[in-house]
């Protein structure tokens, strides 16, 4: 085939030089040369060329000035050196390609192929058109509206359809800005910008379906269904642009609303938009309806995915797009319509036989029909003729619809059964606030008056049988107007005739109708008349104590909150005063804890007796209780006196004896007193004080009272400041384990007490004997015991080693074990845990308990030493003969040693009364078959003392102060250096 090729060139050499070039390769070219622009134009003008080579700079012009004549011409732009802007702006405003001309022409030697690729490229972008107007002839037919949206830098698109589909004219008003948004239905709205929010998609899917209103320019709402999806996204995958379909459903909804079915759900419209030149096919593959087009003589056009769903057909069927009754020969053929075509509405089984017989065209389309699949779906099919003659067709699966209206009934026949048998009553009200419906078989007990109320206002109705204040009348009121949903309203109810009032809670949802107009409520409601009582004795039992009949806590800080208000005002002093029972624990643990319940119970009636009729009493806890004075003197030195006189009158009645099931018994009470008047002091504030001072009174031997100390609260707020300090220093890691060594008779090293140091950064190292009560008081002896044990069993495991210190394998660690530790249910549990996780060996680490753990539940305490024994690990009994044991106790425990306290030991040789303890505990020992290991020795004297009185374990300063490990064990290599010399 000849190729017209026209050439503008005003300088002859390339002129001549393009034609040697077509003659020496024997190009299939009619060449045509034109001098300028205005030659160019002539020619044209007379027949358009295949392809057009046109140089920049010409004799009347340049190459742009031939754009608009040369629109859908292939063009190729010739450039001279340094000319290249030129040649990008070429390509920008219309350009196929463009050549850089050189001296010798050399750039006419790849001509012929860069016109082939010109003409490939022409040809690929006018099919890519004919393409884009089927698919868009598709879409129309579908009635399909297109948008797309730039989440960054703005901009939104959207097609014709979109537009008059709301009724407006293509650019009534500007998309950008969110000007669309407000044609949303304001309910709808937070569900719309929710579906369109992919910035945090994460993994959930980038193709999303949502149903919402828009109101037309004529003011009704339209039911729109949209379906988009990310189509662009940045390299960090975030969002950048979205795009999607708006179907009009209105009508849809609208008969579903009739026919009182659910809202169904259509299936996903769109599917990832690859790139712009097909993002038509790819909407219309990603719309929920099977679609095709076909022309005039039923020649398949265009289809997309869902259409071969649906009808289950072969992709290798229609991609050669057949005419239709072959489709429809071989759906026949396969049974998709059933026998003589059953499966088919009967309104349109004579028009597709006749496709079958390939007469359809001579029979009239049916606009809609329906169809059953073999598996039993329903197939609504609708056809619309388009512009060019065809037709397209859109099958949509309604099998929901259909399922819906079954499922409708079937709820309906639920919900009857469900009225029947709940104790709650349904009610409905419509639009003007009148009950129109009241079903529950607990009508005729307490939704009476709300079947008697049908047709009535809801307030009026309720008004004439409501126990109700003016404010609840109004909450009623408001919700009802508000149109929201609201849960529980409370209604108290006392009928005509009725004596009890009851309580009833109801709950309520607005209902709106398909175009988002109230229509009324439904709601339930309920009878919580004993729920109310219950409430108010539970009330009543939170503010007193159930004890005594006295106020308690709760009761008391309000109490106190409304005193500091009248002082304030009145100017007058009050009192508070906290009283602690002496040794209270000891009754309970002698005489039991219903003792104790007694002695509580006399002593509240005791105290009631010793203050005013207007002034508090309260059970502040266990064995505490609370005075509080009021009205006291304006004159702070009068109140002191005034609530002095009241504590010693309390001292007094309390001291008196009690009479606990005719045993006589003697308590006595630690009472601290701090006053106050209006808001100088916090409620919270003042009950510290009044127990900061009864601690006070505590301090200074007890049975006495004592008032707020300023100097007591600064010890009491050290106190606090270290307890902190200690919590921090045990997740910072502050804290160290000291090993002191244990000998034998000959003096070698059998192993050692783990003891734990606290190196503060700022108070330096603290003392055990200060820390470690306050962290037995406040509970942080668990995780401290917790980690001294962890710590040394690691240190046993690093001794089993090789290439520890010589005789490290046999050496034993003892470890303190605390009561509150020890008590713990999983105490045990813990220790086993330990063992496990460092591999130390359990029969190398001794548990050292104090006697204070003998003090209650011996039995728990005997069961867990055994279980722990049972594994191997040890028992040592810590400071000996300075608690309560018992010889009974000792037989019972499973211990390896008793341990002599120091305080024994060190005036061994000097006091005739220690030195025989200490002899009674190793004879005591020896007799139980048990070790003896004395504690503080720290002269040789003392060391052989008790040696020669059968001590065969000895700890102390003569032996080694506790050191870190590193000291310890370099401490160990000198002694065993300096043993060997010796030998």
């Amino acid at each position: 085939m000849t190729l017209a090729v026209l050439m503008v060139e005003s300088e002859a050499a390339h002129r001549d030089g393009l034609t040697r070039t077509v003659a020496a390769r024997a190009l299939a070219w009619r060449v045509r040369m034109a001098q300028g622009v205005a030659q160019a134009r002539e020619m044209l003008a007379a027949q358009r060329p295949d392809a057009v080579l046109v140089s920049h700079r010409l004799a009347d012009g340049c190459g742009f000035d031939l754009l608009e004549v040369m629109r859908d011409v292939p063009c190729i732009l010739c450039v001279a050196p340094g000319e290249e802007s030129a040649a990008a702006r070429g390509l920008r405003e219309g350009f196929s390609d463009y050549l850089v001309k050189d001296a010798n022409l050399a750039y006419l030697q790849v001509l012929p192929e860069q016109v082939t690729a010109a003409l490939h490229h022409a040809d690929i972008v006018r099919r890519l058109r004919e393409t884009t107007e089927r698919y868009q002839v598709a879409i129309g037919g579908a009635d399909v509206a297109l948008w797309d949206m730039r989440l960054r830098g703005g901009g939104s698109t959207v097609s014709d359809r979109w537009w008059t589909m709301l009724g407006y004219q293509p650019g009534d008003f500007a998309l950008d800005g969110g000007a669309w948004l407000s044609l949303i239905h304001p309910d709808d709205r937070p569900g719309v910008l929710a579906t369109m929010d992919f910035r945090d998609a994460g993994n959930q899917p980038l193709q999303r379906e949502i149903e919402f209103r828009m109101r037309h320019k004529e003011g009704h709402w339209l039911w729109i269904q949209s379906r988009g999806k990310v189509v662009e996204q940045s390299p960090d995958g975030r969002p950048m642009r979205l795009a999607g379909t708006h179907v009009d459903v209105t009508e849809r909804h609208r008969a579903e609303s009739e026919r009182r079915l659910a809202q169904a759900a259509l299936e996903k419209t769109t599917e990832l938009l690859e790139h712009k030149s097909q993002m038509l096919e790819d909407m219309l593959n990603s719309i929920s309806q099977g679609i095709s087009l076909v022309d005039a003589d039923s020649q398949l056009l265009a289809y997309n995915a869902r259409y071969l769903e649906l009808l289950e057909l072969p992709e290798s069927l229609v991609a050669g797009l057949p005419r239709t009754e072959k489709i429809v020969q071989f759906q026949t053929e396969r049974g998709d319509f059933g026998k003589a075509f059953d499966l088919i509405e009967s309104e349109a089984r004579d028009y597709v036989a006749s496709e079958y017989t390939a007469n359809g065209a001579a029979m009239r389309v049916p606009d809609i029909y329906l169809r059953k699949t073999r598996a039993g779906r329903v197939i609504e099919v609708r056809t619309r003729k388009s512009p060019t003659g065809g037709r397209v067709r859109t099958f949509t699966d309604v099998t929901s619809y259909f399922e819906a209206q079954s499922a409708l009934r079937e709820s309906e026949a639920r919900f009857r059964s469900l009225t029947e048998l709940m104790t709650d009553w349904y009610w409905e009200l419509d639009v003007q606030g009148r009950f129109i419906r009241s079903e529950s078989s607990a009508a005729s007990a307490h939704g009476a008056l709300f079947q008697q109320a049908l047709g009535e206002a809801a307030q009026e109705a309720v008004r004439q049988t409501v126990c109700a204040t003016p404010e609840q009348w109004q909450q009623w009121a408001a919700l009802i107007a508000s149109r929201r949903e609201f849960r529980d309203f409370v209604l108290p109810v006392q009928g005509a005739g009725q004596a009890e009032r009851r309580y009833y809670s109801m709950s309520g949802l607005p209902v709106f109708d398909a175009q988002g107009a109230f229509s009324g409520y439904r709601g339930t409601g309920r009878d919580i008349t004993e729920q109310k009582l219950a409430e108010a004795e539970i009330e009543r039992l939170a503010f007193y104590d159930v004890l005594c009949g006295l106020p308690n806590r709760r009761l008391l800080m309000n109490r106190l909150a409304q005193a500091l208000s009248a002082s304030a005002r009145s100017g007058q002093h009050g009192a508070l005063l906290f009283i602690d029972l002496d040794n209270f624990k000891d009754l309970n643990d002698t005489l039991g804890h219903d003792m104790g319940d007694t002695l509580l119970g006399q002593v509240a009636k005791r105290l009631v007796g010793c203050v005013r009729e207007a002034d508090t009493v309260a059970r502040f806890g266990g064995d505490e209780f609370v005075v509080m004075l009021e009205d006291l003197d304006t004159v702070l030195q009068a109140a002191v006196g005034q609530a002095e006189a009241a504590a010693r009158k309390i001292l007094a009645a309390l001291n008196r004896a009690y009479d606990l099931g005719g045993r006589e018994h003697h308590s006595t009470p630690s009472i601290g007193i701090t006053l106050f008047r209006d808001y100088a002091l916090s409620v919270e504030e003042l009950i510290k004080r009044s127990d900061v001072a009864m601690y006070q009174a505590k301090a200074a031997g007890r049975n006495t009272l004592r008032f707020f100390d300023p100097e007591m609260q600064a010890a009491v707020a050290d106190r606090s400041a270290l307890e902190a300090d200690l919590r921090q220093g045990l997740s910072r890691g502050e804290l160290r384990l000291f090993y002191q060594p244990v000998v034998d008779a000959q003096m070698r090293v059998t192993g050692a007490e783990a003891l734990v140091r606290w190196l503060h950064p700022a108070r330096g190292m603290v003392s055990p004997a200060q820390f470690i009560p306050m962290a037995e008081q406040t509970g942080l002896i668990l995780p401290l015991g917790q980690w001294v044990l962890e710590t040394a069993c690691r240190q046993l495991a690093a001794w089993a080693l090789p290439g520890g210190p010589p005789g490290a394998r046999a050496f034993t660690v003892s470890v303190n074990v605390s009561a509150r530790q020890f008590r713990q249910p999983d105490f045990v549990a813990q220790v086993l845990a330990v063992l496990a996780q460092t591999g130390a060996q359990a029969r190398l680490l001794t548990l050292e308990l104090t006697e204070s753990l003998l003090l209650s539940d011996v039995k728990d305490v005997i069961a867990k030493m055994q279980e722990l024994k049972s594994h191997g690990i040890g028992f040592a009994l810590d400071d000996f003969g300075t608690g309560y044991s018992s010889l009974a106790y000792l037989k019972r425990l499973p211990l390896d040693q008793l341990k002599i306290d120091k305080s024994f030991v060190g005036d061994v040789l000097t006091n005739a009364n220690d030195a025989a303890i200490a002899c009674t505990i190793l004879a005591l020992a020896g007799s139980l078959g048990l070790g003896a290991v004395a504690e503080g020795v720290e002269t040789e004297g003392q060391r052989a003392f008790l040696l020669r009185n059968g001590c065969k374990a000895f700890q102390g300063y003569l032996f080694g102060k506790p050191e870190p490990i590193e000291a310890f064990e370099r401490a160990l290599a000198t002694d065993l250096a300096t043993n060997e010399t010796k030998a």
